[in-house]
Order: structure tokens, then C-alpha cells, then sequence
């Protein structure tokens, strides 16, 4: 594997805004998926905002580091053996020091609220979060940790990525501006660039392998087969520990998704609904941030949660690129063919599924927690009708419904009944599609690509 490029990151912010404000208060907890950048960013923000750093990486410390942990007091004496242990001087007070790995070493985590209260150094610790939860047992979990959430990187993170921060910005002012002309113009363009951004996915690691290997697709997707065997190892670990079906769900998800409505069905993969094993399943698929969930809710109004049914879902790889590999999984002599077909659009298999799961992964990073609904509404004929909405999230005061169509604009019968029957509590919906930015008798129409700025991340 080729030396790994440095991204930028929105979260960099989130971390500068910390030391700022509550570096003294409270340590920084970075938990997500394996491998989506969060002890690279841990690092860098160290680099460019402290003198100096410690990095303890728990997987690979010694049994010896690992029990200082067990007694900190004195903390002048704790401090004196750690720094000893790692071969290093104390460093100034007010520098940072980086847990990584945090959930190999529990009482680390525990110690933090001594830490912080003792002042001398800034913390973060980084993790994923099934193995941070599954390792609190036997310690007090701090409250004194400030929780940021690492995802995959988003299309506006990934253009800065590949060199286009010009055409994030545009897109973003075109788009503030209400510039439909504009924006219909330089449709081609950002179309190309999602459709990169559709074939690699977010993954800084198979970006980076891209473009260190000058655009290689077979650099890129070997990098994405290391990663699912490594999710699939992961997964495999946790079905044994707690006899759950997160394996089977996760490898077959493809093949099993029903192409009408997204939905797994159970049966093929030995789990059933209602049951402790399914609701098990997904809890851990949900802590491995690996996947996304979509639960469906039938209360429409701003508690959506409140009537989510773990009974029926929908499953999301939490990122593109993956999900692409794990659909089409090319053989060695094809990766080149099937992603030139892939960007130029001549694959159409499976391309409803993955445009949902891309819609899904933009809201997600833009820290909504989007559910779906179905419902029936008396036609014409007066028999009843059953619709779908792809996607449901608070915005604004109100629901938000949305629906995808990667291909054709079409008819939106769905959420024209939507509308109608929950007015009071909705706003207007809007259709994500692959066709330039218009608005057309009342609906919005806006192409992937502007989902980064259309639903702007909130701070």
C-alpha cells in the first residue's frame, strides 16, 4: 500500500472550536467505522495546533503501560512512569495527548476524568463504537467527554479531496444564490465528479490509493476489498460473541435486498422478526457504524422516533464506494471495464439501491437521522392505494419527505398524497434525482451532488 495522503476534513473545525472552548473541561471521544480517517485526523490536528503530542496507540502497548492505568494517584508519579514507559520526555504542560485505540485499554477511558480535572495536558481518544461499548463493564464512564461522530467523507469533503474545492464552492454560492441557470450549467461537471465520488465512495484510504496510483481503479478497489474483509472479520467476531446475524447480513446485503422496496428479507438469512436475535443484529450493526439503518415510523410529526418500527427497516452500507464493491465485486481482468461503465453510467443493475444508500450516507453526514414511511390513501376509484416515502427527517420545524430517483424524473404520486395528508405537519417534498437542479409546479428537483449544501451540516 502506497504511503497515505493527508485530507481535510470538516470535523478539523469541530476539533479547533474544542481546545478553544472546553479543551480544559472535558476530552474529546472520536468514535466511527474502522478505517474512516479517525486516528489520521486525531494526528493532524495535533500537528497544527499543539507544540507538542503524545500518541498512546492501545493496540499495540505493552501489558506494563496498559496497568498504569490501574492507579493514577500520585498523578506526578503516573505521568513519570507513562512518558518513562514510552521512551519519551514529559511533554509541556498544554499539550496533547491522543488515546487511540481507547476501547483496548478501558481503564484509560475511565482515568480521563482525573486527567482533565488535573489540567496539565488536552485529551482525545478514538474508537469504534461497538468495541468502545463493549468494553464499560467494570469502569465509571467518564462525563467529562465531548462525542463527535466520524463518517466516511461526504461529497463536498471528497472534491476538496480530488482537487475541486472550486467546484464545492460554486455549487454552494450558485445554490445560495438561486442561480437555476447557472446551476444547469455546470450540471455536466458536477455529474462527472458524483460519479467518481459514486465508483470510490468516501473511504480516505481508497481515495488516497486512487490518487497516489494516478487514478488506478484497481489501486482503489483492492484498497475497498481490504477494508469489507476487515468488516467482515469484525462482523464475524461479533455474530460469535453474541449469536447475531451481522455477517450474513452485511455479505448478502445485496443480493438479498428486494429491488422494489429496498427491504431485507429475513427469512433468507436465518433471522426472523420480533425477535431478541434480530433486534441484537441490529444494535451491532448500527454500533459498527459499518451500516446505516432506516427503521420505518408511523408517528409523522417531529418525534419520528417515537414511531419507529425495528420490524421493518431498510439497510444501508454507511458507505458508496463499499456498497459498490459489494454489489458488482468485478473480478481482477474486469475492475478497469466495470468502472469506466460505472462512470459513464452503462451499469444500471442495483443503481436504484445505491442511489437510496448515497441519499442515505449524505444525510447521515449532514447529522440527520432519516426514517421512511409507508401509508394508504383512497384513490379516485375509492380503493385504497399504498404508498411509499423514501426518506422522512425534521427540518425546520417540520417533517421533511424526500424521495430518489437516479434515473427518469417521473411521476411523484407519493408525495403528492404525502402532502395532502399530513400538510399540517410537512414541508413541500423534494425529489433527488441524477437531472440538473429546476423546480417544476411546486417541487424542487435537486441532483445528488447539491445534497452537501442543500441539507447544510449542522455545527
Amino acid at each position: 500500500m502506497s504511503e497515505p495522503i493527508v485530507f481535510q476534513r470538516k470535523l478539523m473545525k469541530q476539533l479547533v472550536d474544542w481546545k478553544n472552548g472546553k479543551g480544559k473541561k472535558n476530552a474529546v471521544l472520536l468514535e466511527g467505522a474502522r478505517r474512516v480517517g479517525k486516528s489520521t485526523l486525531a494526528v493532524e490536528f495535533a500537528k497544527q495546533y499543539y507544540s507538542d503530542y503524545v500518541l498512546i496507540d492501545f493496540t499495540y502497548q505493552s501489558d506494563y503501560v496498559l496497568s498504569l492505568f490501574n492507579s493514577l494517584y500520585p498523578l506526578d508519579r503516573f505521568f513519570s512512569l507513562l512518558f518513562l514507559a514510552l521512551g519519551r520526555n514529559a511533554p509541556k504542560p498544554g499539550s496533547l495527548i491522543i488515546f487511540d485505540e481507547i476501547q483496548f485499554c478501558p481503564k484509560a477511558r475511565q482515568a480521563i476524568k482525573a486527567l482533565v480535572a488535573d489540567g496539565r495536558y488536552d485529551y482525545i481518544e478514538t474508537g469504534s463504537l461497538i468495541s468502545i461499548r463493549e468494553n464499560v463493564k467494570d469502569i465509571l464512564i467518564p462525563s467529562e467527554e465531548s462525542r463527535l461522530e466520524m463518517h466516511p467523507m461526504d461529497f463536498e469533503e471528497f472534491l476538496w479531496a480530488i482537487g475541486k474545492k472550486d467546484l464545492a464552492d460554486l455549487l454552494q454560492q450558485f445554490l445560495k444564490d438561486n442561480d437555476e441557470v447557472s446551476l444547469q450549467r455546470i450540471h455536466p461537471i458536477a455529474e462527472e465528479s458524483l460519479r467518481l465520488y459514486f465508483a470510490l465512495g468516501g473511504m480516505p484510504s481508497v481515495i488516497s490509493e486512487y490518487l497516489v496510483n494516478n487514478g488506478v481503479f484497481v489501486a482503489a478497489e483492492k484498497e475497498k476489498r481490504n477494508i469489507l474483509s476487515l468488516y467482515s472479520e469484525n462482523l464475524g467476531k461479533i455474530d460469535k460473541k453474541y449469536n447475531t446475524g451481522c455477517s450474513s447480513v452485511y455479505r448478502y446485503l445485496p443480493e438479498i435486498v428486494h429491488q422494489e422496496s429496498f427491504r431485507v428479507p429475513l427469512s433468507r438469512i436465518g433471522l426472523k422478526r420480533q425477535t431478541k436475535r434480530l433486534v441484537n443484529t441490529l444494535e451491532k450493526l448500527e454500533q459498527s457504524k459499518m451500516v446505516n439503518v432506516v427503521y420505518d415510523t408511523k408517528t409523522i410529526d417531529l418525534s419520528l422516533a417515537a414511531g419507529e418500527s425495528h420490524s421493518h427497516f431498510k439497510i444501508y452500507p454507511s458507505d458508496i464506494g463499499l456498497a459498490q464493491s459489494l454489489c458488482y465485486h468485478p473480478s481482477d481482468d474486469e475492475i478497469y471495464a466495470h468502472y469506466q461503465k460505472l462512470i459513464q453510467g452503462e451499469l444500471r443493475s442495483n443503481f436504484g439501491y445505491l442511489f437510496e444508500s448515497l441519499c442515505e450516507q449524505m444525510l447521515v453526514a449532514s447529522s440527520f437521522e432519516p426514517f421512511y414511511t409507508t401509508f394508504t390513501k383512497k384513490a379516485a376509484d375509492g380503493k385504497e392505494k399504498r404508498y411509499e416515502i423514501d426518506f422522512l427527517f425534521s427540518r425546520y420545524g417540520k417533517v421533511q419527505p424526500l424521495e430518489c430517483k437516479a434515473w427518469a424524473i417521473g411521476k411523484t404520486p407519493s408525495l403528492s398524497a404525502f402532502e395532502t395528508k399530513y400538510a399540517a405537519v410537512s414541508r413541500p417534498g423534494i425529489v433527488v434525482t441524477n437531472k440538473p437542479y429546476q423546480k417544476n409546479n411546486g417541487r424542487i428537483y435537486i441532483p445528488f451532488y447539491l445534497l452537501f449544501c442543500f441539507f447544510q451540516k449542522r455545527q
